[in-house]
């Protein structure tokens, strides 16, 4: 079975003062192109961690992790950064768009990061911005667009490299209730349309239960789910 992102055995522990805290115990996860996942827990439960760890933003304190066939776990990051832009797009809770570039030049920039050539990364921008239903607002700053719109460019921005995964960490956090299901519907929709898996943590059983693969993290470890245990 080919798989484009898998960890095995993630460990992590944090200090608190004399204490240490396993916050992550034998963590494995494999995800298939394509498919859609769903991450649960409670608040500090680890799933931001462990979100951070499958991009390689964090280190693990043991185990391993692939992206595709390439092994990761002990790469610098800093040699990552384009491997990463072109094999993971990242969606935070908190948008994180440059806030001097317009909506179409933060697309742009992640592709320019990515490798593209300006013309290419400005068409394919052009493209998505078509596709989140932004096009009319390609000039704006991230100041003039509305939370619902800054993450459709932060969507926009993910995909612009054709990423196998998406990594998409509370996205319709900071979204009201209507702007949080656009969202989730469009995340759904374009990783569809572009062949990118999505791994989605959410604090939501109803967004969850979106996803064809649904997991609950406790205790540091992961357990999954069926789609009966995830009602609102």
């Amino acid at each position: 079975m080919h798989y484009v992102l898998s960890v095995d055995d993630i460990q992590k522990r944090f200090r608190s003062g004399p204490r240490e805290i396993q916050v992550l115990q034998g963590i494995h996860l494999y995800v298939r192109p394509g498919e859609s996942i769903s991450l649960r827990g409670a608040s500090g439960s680890g799933k931001t961690t462990l979100l951070n760890i499958m991009a390689r933003m964090e280190d693990a304190d043991g185990g391993t992790i692939h992206w595709g066939e390439r092994e990761v776990t002990a790469q610098r990051s800093s040699r990552l950064a384009r491997v990463r832009a072109r094999h993971l797009g990242m969606v935070f809770q908190s948008y994180y768009l440059v806030p001097e570039l317009n909506a179409l030049q933060n697309v742009v920039l992640a592709g320019r990061i990515g490798g593209m050539k300006r013309k290419e990364a400005l068409d394919r921008a052009r493209e998505l911005m078509g596709l989140v239903g932004l096009d009319e607002r390609e000039h704006h700053l991230p100041t003039q667009l509305s939370g619902g719109e800054r993450q459709r460019v932060a969507v926009a921005r993910a995909l612009v490299n054709r990423p196998d995964v998406l990594l998409a960490d509370e996205p319709t956090g900071n979204l009201d209730e209507t702007t949080g299901d656009l969202i989730m519907d469009l995340l759904l929709k374009v990783c569809q349309d572009q062949q990118a898996a999505l791994v989605l943590v959410t604090h939501s059983r109803v967004f969850a239960a979106r996803t064809e693969r649904q997991y609950e993290l406790h205790a540091g470890t992961l357990h999954e789910v069926g789609a009966e245990t995830s009602e609102d």
